[in-house]
């Protein structure tokens, strides 16, 4: 069975409408030329998040969740299509454990989702849904620690050629930058790859708790796609444990 799909030629400038046909073995091109991803989105996590997914996790893939939290990246139609394992240590989830010491075997996700706690007022309240029962001091030291963590174990659990999908944001802390995005990819493991990097832009102006102001206030944060070295292929029996 055939389709057609009009496009609008771009470089001609003339307004001139072609059509292409494509075959039913071809809904992933269709599906990028009427619904195409972008690096940045203007929403909330659960939308980045299907985009992401869209592009990078096969449907029927093994995820982990490690930091789920109150389940923000995750629609009821997303979860339908993966065999999701959500994991906190705080909060409801399947498994209850520290993203440093996972409780699972090696090799046993397709891909991993990595969003710890990152943002504080001052040093000593964390922001997030997922809080670690980090109640005292949360230095940049002990947030890129979590990351650290968080990826050494990921590479551990994470199949050959799967993703780990990491959120994070930068942030102004005592007038100073802190560009996170950058130290956390200098955290990526060994035999890893920066595949992409997407950018979530609030969908309402952050609160301002001064009066002044001496850097531009922060309404993005970040998405990297850390791919592990290989080839993915059906997940073995033994591996789902």
């Amino acid at each position: 069975m055939r389709r057609s799909v009009e496009r609008a030629r771009g470089s001609s400038g003339d307004g001139e409408v072609k059509q292409a046909t494509l075959f039913d073995g071809d809904a992933e091109v269709y599906e990028s030329l009427r619904n195409p991803v972008f690096t940045a989105k203007i929403g909330r996590n659960a939308d980045l998040f299907a985009d992401i997914a869209r592009l990078y996790i096969p449907d029927g893939s093994r995820v982990l969740d490690m930091t789920y939290g109150l389940g923000n990246f995750w629609t009821d139609r997303l979860k339908e299509r993966y065999d999701l394992v959500t994991m906190d240590l705080e909060r409801p989830a399947m498994v209850k454990a520290a993203l440093e010491r996972l409780p699972f075997k090696y090799d046993a996700f397709d891909a991993v989702v990595l969003d710890p706690p990152y943002a504080g007022q001052g040093a000593d309240t964390v922001i997030g849904a997922y809080n670690y029962g980090l109640v005292g001091d949360l230095t940049r030291e002990r947030v890129l620690g979590l990351y650290a963590g968080g990826l050494t174990e990921a590479d551990r659990v994470l199949r050959p050629g799967g993703v780990v999908i990491v959120k994070c944001q930068d942030q102004v802390r005592s007038g100073a930058q802190e560009w996170n995005h950058i130290s956390i990819f200098q955290l990526m493991p060994l035999g890893f790859e920066a595949v992409d990097l997407f950018v979530l832009v609030q969908n309402h102006d952050p609160v301002l708790r001064h009066n002044y102001q001496h850097h531009a206030r922060k309404n993005h944060s970040y998405a990297w796609v850390f791919k592990k070295a290989g080839q993915l292929g059906a997940m073995p029996e033994g591996k789902r444990a």
